[in-house]
């Protein structure tokens, strides 16, 4: 019998209506060998019996999502790896083409490729398009890789599916990051991951559906709202930025610019590289783009949004497509946007999101 060659880590909490779901869609998948670890920190486990003996469910009782990735990672032995929402969903044959390529091209950290938010709305599924940038990022210089992809930044590489020991080599860094800088580490802890895989090899961008993510508002996620409870003051993108560009002034990242050099065997002078330069315009463009969005004309949307009452707000939305098309065929995706996907992974994915 074939290895299992991919763990992918479900980290959940105090959402076990969409756990079930997503137990049920993994269940399912028999034609793909991967290991499926489920971290449960809610306050109570849930009870299920799960018969795929490729899913393991583990309760560890804890709101602090990294302290559940801390917990989980002894449990993880494949040799790749990828992080998931309990809410979002990937296409088992494009985590596949993914191995396949990391197996044959050794100077490759990652692998991902087109993304999509899906929403559904009266028992019918609606996918959009999301994060359409063109990026290359297989350069053999890591500074040219860096620079293109935080430019451009998107959370696609953060759930890419990558080596398991650069994501060990990540907790070792997420690590010392806590120890240098307590809690606050969280207001930064995203962009760990893909400097660590940029810096540590090229990566590959795959011509197929990788990932769907749920159409919510990502202020209410948990990663999202557990660093709002232990961090004092606003815990917007755009206050973390100006946190960021007023301490790195101080030397405040130097400790974080040398333990990633530390990690991925870099010189200890690239820390300047990557604080004062990468990451400063980093920061930059997402303030400036924050200013561009804040503009007469996007308030008054915004406003108007805020005063519609939900239903009117979905009626508009799923009418006009703005959510993108009703899947019904389930070709609409290539139809509309020119994506390559398995036709027979989108009909799975609506059986287990819509009520037969």
């Amino acid at each position: 019998m074939a290895k299992n060659k991919l763990t992918i880590l479900i980290l959940t909490f105090e959402r076990h209506e969409e756990l079930k779901k997503k137990i049920k869609y993994w269940s399912n998948v028999y034609n793909y060998k991967f290991e499926i670890l489920i971290i449960d920190g809610s306050s109570k486990p849930l009870k299920i019996t799960i018969k795929n003996k490729n899913i393991k469910y583990l309760h560890y009782k804890s709101r602090d999502y990294h302290k559940r990735i801390f917990y989980g990672i002894k449990y993880i032995k494949t040799e790749y790896f990828k992080l998931e929402a309990e809410d979002d969903y990937f296409f088992p044959s494009s985590l596949n083409a993914a191995i396949k390529f990391l197996d044959k091209n050794k100077n490759y950290s990652a692998a991902y490729g087109d993304a999509g938010i899906y929403s559904v709305y009266k028992n019918k599924l609606f996918i959009n398009h999301i994060f359409r940038e063109e990026l290359n990022l297989n350069s053999n210089d890591f500074k040219k890789r860096l620079i293109m992809y935080f430019l451009n930044y998107s959370p696609k590489l953060y759930y890419s599916l990558m080596r398991t020991h650069l994501f060990k080599k990540n907790v070792e860094l997420w690590k010392r990051s806590r120890k240098n800088y307590g809690d606050k580490f969280q207001r930064f802890a995203e962009i760990h991951l893909p400097l660590i895989l940029l810096l540590s090899g090229k990566v590959k961008i795959l011509n197929k559906v990788f990932w769907l993510r749920k159409d919510d508002d990502i202020q209410n996620r948990v990663e999202f709202t557990s660093n709002k409870r232990l961090l004092k003051g606003s815990h917007t993108y755009t206050n973390i930025s100006q946190w960021f560009l007023k301490n790195s002034e101080k030397g405040y990242f130097d400790f974080f610019g040398k333990n990633l050099c530390i990690v991925t065997k870099k010189n200890i002078s690239f820390r300047n590289f990557l604080i004062y330069e990468l990451l400063k315009k980093y920061h930059l463009k997402g303030i400036n783009n924050a200013k561009i969005n804040s503009k007469i004309m996007n308030n008054l949307i915004q406003f108007i949004k805020q005063i519609l009452p939900s239903k009117v707000k979905k009626l508009i939305r799923f009418n006009l497509k703005i959510n993108g098309p009703e899947i019904i065929r389930s070709t609409e995706l290539n139809s509309y946007f020119n994506l390559n996907y398995k036709i027979l992974d989108l009909k799975y994915l609506k059986s287990t999101l819509l009520k037969k």
